[in-house]
């Protein structure tokens, strides 16, 4: 985990996280999500044609992760039978 994201996910358990700015908090929500992206910008075929189409290629607010944003398609669904029958082998085929 990168330094951004462990900062922000640190935060769950400061005892002051309550009492956190918003804008402190926003700026700390945005380095993590830069961070994740350049982390993972190449690994992920889709993630790296999104930000080529859509010309992102820093986060610097959340406006700029919604060009990013996977369409409905991309993600996998099941037949409701496979889950209510647990038929747990079938989701991985």
């Amino acid at each position: 985990m990168g330094g951004a994201v462990e900062r922000l996910t640190n935060l769950v358990r400061a005892k002051n996280r309550f009492a956190i700015p918003y804008s402190e908090l926003r700026e700390a929500q945005a380095e993590a999500m830069n961070e994740r992206f350049v982390e993972r910008r190449d690994r992920i075929k889709l993630l790296a044609f999104r930000s080529r189409e859509s010309g992102i290629h820093e986060i610097r607010s959340r406006e700029d992760m919604v060009p990013l944003l996977f369409p409905h398609t991309a993600y996998k669904s099941y037949p409701e039978s496979f889950l209510s029958e647990q038929r747990w082998d079938r989701l991985g085929k």
